[in-house]
């Protein structure tokens, strides 16, 4: 998460309705999730106000026709859903085409989500019609099979929007620290969507604002004003080949820039007060470029699901589980750098598979997974086939099929 300043533009196991609601509310079909939450640099009697945002802007190119393209920056908290930011994900194979949008059938929603402190997450998603749908198929009187009154015509949009008007649906975003129930505040029609100009830039899908103690200063070589950030929030990191966490990363470490380059952390610096932060859902990619120069960030919120998932389940509980599951068969557990979840290594007995990998049973987890499998065969690093293992929410490790 960060604060305010500039950014650079260049499934569970449920059944039926539910499989369908989580399926859509997550919109793992339709966009991915990436985002970031920045805070503004605090304020300084020596400093103008045009030096405090370059933390915190958004970079886009230029379409010159020069080979050096020229970065735009513009403060992440002026961005709204239907604007694009510079995208390029180094852990995504190929390119990937963007979402089809289409404004008669898209809406921008808003919704606001309780924190455990008490605070209050502001929401703004761009999503289809059907998300509406199948957000108020959660309401309780459509699950319980009646109507607050009788239906004598289609369902239509007016409808809908009074039937979600004020309403708690559940929202379920992990990436982004968003899993819960939500208030839908309002309903709004579509943005307008800014063209594809083919620079590499990716539609921000969702907003995301709400206020954090864990705020540090990113000092980063080349930029005039720190990176305000969350210390949870991912960066690219060069040396790690892997996104890591903001306040783990090591000073000398090498960040990666918007035009290829590389520049690295020079310190790093907490701050002392609560702030206001900021967060992006862009489409696909699930990164973007901050700073005047542009570096590389993820759009995952390093909360339950991600980091924790790896450092409990996977250190903690996969290996007594594949110990009971498969008594007979010798396993390498290891974890790679850059890593926060173990792998293994099939070294003995009779399985189908050689290697085995565990995900959270989420449609981004499976998505994480399908990223990683296409590295492997291109690089030729797993021999066989791979043993995929899910846990759900039941607090169940499952067999989730060979790949």
């Amino acid at each position: 998460m960060l604060t305010r300043q500039q950014t650079t533009q260049r499934p569970p196991a449920d059944s039926g309705k539910q499989q369908s609601l989580r399926r859509l509310l997550s919109m793992a079909a339709f966009c991915a999730a990436a985002a970031c939450l920045w805070a503004a640099a605090p304020d300084s009697g020596d400093r103008s106000e045009s030096d405090i945002p370059h933390a915190a802007e958004s970079v886009s190119f230029t379409a010159a026709e020069s080979p050096t393209r020229q970065l735009l920056t513009r403060p992440i908290q002026d961005l709204r859903p239907g604007m694009r930011v510079l995208a390029d994900n180094p852990e995504l194979e190929g390119y990937q085409p963007s979402t089809d949008i289409d404004p008669e059938s898209w809406r921008l929603v808003r919704l606001e989500m309780a924190k455990a402190d008490g605070s209050r997450l502001e929401i703004e998603l761009l999503r289809p019609l059907e998300w509406l749908v199948y957000a108020a198929a959660s309401l309780p009187e459509i699950e319980a099979g009646w109507l607050a009154r009788p239906v004598i015509a289609p369902v239509g949009e007016e409808w809908l929007h009074e039937l979600l008007s004020n309403r708690q649906i559940d929202l379920d975003l992990p990436e982004m620290g968003a899993s819960g129930p939500a208030v839908v505040t309002r309903i709004l029609p579509c943005p307008k969507i800014e063209a594809d100009d083919g620079t590499d830039r990716r539609l921000i899908t969702g907003t995301f604002r709400h206020t954090a103690s864990n705020v540090i200063d990113l000092h980063v070589d080349g930029l005039d004003g720190p990176i305000g950030t969350t210390d949870n929030h991912p960066f690219w990191s060069e040396d790690r080949r892997a996104f890591v966490p903001a306040g783990e990363l090591a000073v000398g470490e090498r960040l990666r820039q918007a035009d290829g380059t590389t520049t690295q952390v020079a310190a790093i610096t907490p701050r002392s007060v609560e702030e206001a932060v900021y967060n992006l859902e862009v489409d696909i990619d699930h990164v973007y470029f901050v700073g005047a120069s542009g570096v590389l960030v993820h759009n995952s919120y390093f909360g339950f699901g991600t980091r924790e998932f790896g450092n409990l389940i996977h250190r903690r509980v996969f290996p007594d589980f594949l110990k009971d599951a498969f008594p007979n068969t010798n396993f390498r557990l290891r974890l790679n750098r850059g890593q926060t979840g173990i792998d293994g290594d099939v070294l003995g007995g009779n399985l189908p598979f050689r290697h085995v990998e565990l995900k959270p049973n989420s449609d981004s987890g499976f998505r994480t997974f399908q990223n990683q499998l296409a590295g492997w065969k291109r690089n030729g690093e797993i021999k066989g086939p791979v043993g995929l293992f899910y846990y759900n929410a039941a607090g169940e490790i499952r067999f989730g099929g060979l790949f």
